[in-house]
């Protein structure tokens, strides 16, 4: 691989591990628009280890499914059908 495609990668996959933890920013104000929790018990909540355990387990398993793809996304279509089909 050359620098440049390495580079890539490498911001791919930041990117993907950034979608998903907009996913959870997303998922939290959506509870906090629909009333469930104000803005004061919000910000009082204490973050529990096991809470910050499970949202750690979530990033590594995305990063092993995601991070670690040789690089599909930016292989073409056909060839990713192509590796689907045949592996």
């Amino acid at each position: 691989m050359n620098a440049r495609r390495k580079m890539l990668v490498n911001v791919f996959k930041l990117f993907d591990l950034g979608l998903m933890i907009l996913a959870f920013m997303i998922a939290g104000l959506a509870v906090f628009h629909r009333g469930g929790v104000t803005m004061t018990e919000f910000f009082s909540m204490r973050v529990k280890v096991q809470n910050f355990a499970i949202f750690s387990l979530f990033v590594l398993v995305w990063h092993l499914i995601f991070g670690f793809s040789d690089s599909t996304c930016l292989a073409g279509f056909t060839s990713v059908v192509v590796r689907s089909l045949t592996s």
